[in-house]
Order: C-alpha cells, then sequence, then structure tokens
C-alpha cells in the first residue's frame, strides 16, 4: 500500500536538505575540479548540473522521509 503525504504535515526545517544539499555539493565539485585539473570546463559544466540535479532529488527524498 502506498504511503500518502500529507505537505501541509512537512516541517519547514526538513526543506532545507533540500537547499543545502545541491548548493554544498557544486561548491565541493568546483573546489575539486579547480585543484585536479585546474581550473573549470564546459564538461565540468554539465556534469556539477547532473550532480545538483541528483542531490536536489535526494534532499527532497529525504527531507519527507525524515
Amino acid at each position: 500500500m502506498r504511503r500518502r503525504v500529507e505537505f501541509h504535515k512537512i516541517r519547514h526545517c526538513n526543506l532545507w536538505i533540500a537547499v543545502i544539499s545541491p548548493l554544498l555539493s557544486v561548491i565541493l565539485l568546483v573546489l575539486y575540479m579547480k585543484y585536479r585539473i585546474g581550473g573549470y570546463t564546459g564538461d565540468c559544466c554539465g556534469a556539477s548540473s547532473l550532480i545538483c540535479k541528483v542531490s536536489m532529488i535526494f534532499g527532497v527524498v529525504l527531507s519527507l522521509v525524515l
């Protein structure tokens, strides 16, 4: 049986996980790219976009579970 999520009962503090996780992942990824290859290229831009999307989805799911 599927569990229904009532959005008005979600705590607002849990939604910060969905905001902080993409920001933190992109900042860490850019710092790693600057350290590893010495810059930020177009391939890095595409990778950071995909990682940002995945981490936001992960953050939303995690905030709904908590």
